[in-house]
């Protein structure tokens, strides 16, 4: 058994992978969004990463998404694992705090766009957290 963070890190650089592969895979004409999404269910199992794809309903989803600069603990603990993973890509980190307070859900995308109709993780980025 892996101890946490060496099990989470595993977890999440194969789901990096993964992203980068259905990324790349086919050139979209439409727009095109794919991130790993991750909650943070648990203080002590290891992150769940999931895919999040979308196509052609780009105006849809960033009315829905509320994603900021990663400051939580939690968020900021992904964006320091994405880091350090060395995988040839460059990735973005936002979180979202607003679909549940009590839960933080973080998003991670290329920063770099592969080609014109991928739509990267910074156009759905607010500029400021909302007041509480």
């Amino acid at each position: 058994m892996y101890p946490k963070d060496e099990a989470s890190v595993i977890l999440l650089r194969f789901a990096l992978k993964f992203s980068n592969s259905v990324v790349s895979y086919e050139k979209h004409r439409a727009g095109y969004f794919a991130a790993i999404t991750v909650w943070n269910y648990s203080e002590i199992d290891p992150f769940m990463p999931n895919l999040l794809v979308c196509f052609g309903c780009i105006q849809w989803l960033k009315k829905k998404l509320e994603l900021y600069e990663a400051t939580t603990p939690f968020g900021k603990r992904i964006k320091g694992l994405v880091s350090r993973m060395d995988l040839g890509v460059r990735f973005e980190v936002l979180e979202d705090t607003s679909t549940d307070r009590d839960m933080q859900h973080v998003f991670i995308s290329q920063l770099v766009q592969p080609y014109p109709s991928f739509v990267p993780l910074t156009k759905f980025r607010r500029a400021l957290h909302p007041v509480e």
